[in-house]
């Protein structure tokens, strides 16, 4: 049998009402799943094991800082395709944050099966492996070690094999300088190969033929400096590194000065938000 739950924040009580549905603290997730599935957020951030940063992730972690857990509602004991639309009604009638209907951290309508999500036919698969197996260097990268050593025209997969780097962190920093510092409570989570990748820069040459990657967001400050976000993967580093709450932040996108009235129920995070902008660019 399935169920869908709905995950509450304990640090934001209140009287929160969707149609016919009320909670007595915000809820910020909603998902479907069977067995022990509706643990599997929590017990990722308690057990501080590795999982990809989004929103849901990040009001988890600061509920378990705080010394609490986030309340979990459960409606059980229904067929797949039962739970697939409540799920989907839930989600509708609470709100998505990113959709700015609502505090939801989702980022999809639900209702969907994991075989409904889009794949490669078999053809398409045999074309791309086809063409990578044929895909020459073609002066694509550029490498540069921790210690200002040059490497052109490589083979990116065997140079991360040769100096033990993890190819997916050295990718995600493709033209944007320097790998950052692992902040010291993440290194114990952190391969010896993803550590090993801090200090190295990578070129994608290519890439810089075709286009000039534009800035998507712009952050100001009260004091009027400007910091510019190139894709949502780096808005997180990027509050964490001023120490703003991102889901204030997209709140007030393009809505001017942050001025908040009551912050009497307000994280730090959120309180340093006030006086900066944050700004969705546009291009013509």
């Amino acid at each position: 049998m399935y169920y869908v739950y709905i995950y509450l924040n304990i640090l934001r009580p209140g009287n929160y009402t969707y149609q016919n549905l009320h909670f007595d603290y915000e809820p910020f997730y909603v998902g479907k799943g069977k067995d022990k599935r509706y643990l599997y957020h929590l017990e990722k951030v308690k057990n501080k094991c590795k999982y990809k940063r989004s929103d849901k992730f990040e009001i988890i972690e600061s509920i378990v800082n705080s010394g609490n857990e986030p309340i979990i509602i459960k409606y059980d004991n229904l067929s797949e395709d039962d739970a697939l639309f409540l799920e989907k009604e839930t989600i509708t009638k609470i709100g998505r944050f990113d959709l700015g209907k609502g505090p939801l951290s989702n980022r999809n309508d639900g209702g969907h099966k994991p075989q409904d999500n889009y794949h490669h036919n078999l053809e398409s698969k045999k074309k791309i492996s086809i063409a990578s197996k044929n895909r020459e260097a073609e002066n694509r990268y550029t490498l540069i070690s921790n210690d200002g050593i040059i490497y052109d025209n490589i083979k990116l997969s065997e140079m991360c094999i040769k100096f033990n780097l993890d190819y997916q962190k050295i990718r995600k920093y493709a033209n944007k300088g320097k790998v950052k510092e692992i902040k010291s409570t993440s290194i114990k989570q952190s391969k010896q190969s993803t550590i090993n990748c801090v200090g190295w820069e990578l070129i994608n040459k290519k890439i810089i033929k075709k286009e000039v990657k534009l800035p998507k967001y712009k952050l100001i400050s009260p004091d009027g400096l400007e910091h510019f976000i190139y894709s949502d993967t780096f808005i997180s580093d990027k509050c964490s590194e001023l120490k703003l709450d991102q889901r204030t932040l997209r709140y007030y996108k393009n809505k001017g000065v942050i001025n908040i009235k009551n912050i009497t129920l307000c994280n730090e995070k959120t309180i340093n938000c006030i006086g900066w902008q944050f700004i969705v660019l546009q291009y013509p």
